[in-house]
C-alpha cells in the first residue's frame, strides 16, 4: 500500500509526493514485520492531521475545466 500527499500548487497544477510504501501482511506470521513500520504509519498520520482538511458542509458542486468538444478532438491526429 502506498500513501501519497497531493496538493494544488497553482491553478490547474497539482503535485503528488509519495509518503511511504507498506506491505500488508499476508499472514499472522508477517504481522510483526508490519508493526515494525510504525514510524512510517506515524508519519502518514501526522501528514494527514497537518495537511488534510475536512470537506465543507454542504459539499460544493463539481467544478470542471472546459474541455475540447468532439469535433476538435476528432481533428487531433492519431499517433499511427
Amino acid at each position: 500500500m502506498t500513501f501519497f500527499l497531493s496538493t494544488l500548487l497553482a491553478e490547474g497544477l497539482y503535485i503528488k509526493v509519495e509518503l511511504c510504501t507498506l506491505t500488508i501482511p499476508a499472514s499472522l506470521n508477517d504481522l510483526s514485520q508490519f508493526l515494525a513500520c510504525d514510524d512510517d504509519l506515524l508519519s502518514v498520520v501526522n501528514c494527514f492531521h497537518a495537511w488534510c482538511s475536512p470537506l465543507p458542509e454542504p459539499l460544493p458542486t463539481a467544478h470542471k475545466r472546459k474541455s475540447l468538444d468532439d469535433s476538435a478532438i476528432s481533428e487531433i491526429p492519431s499517433p499511427t
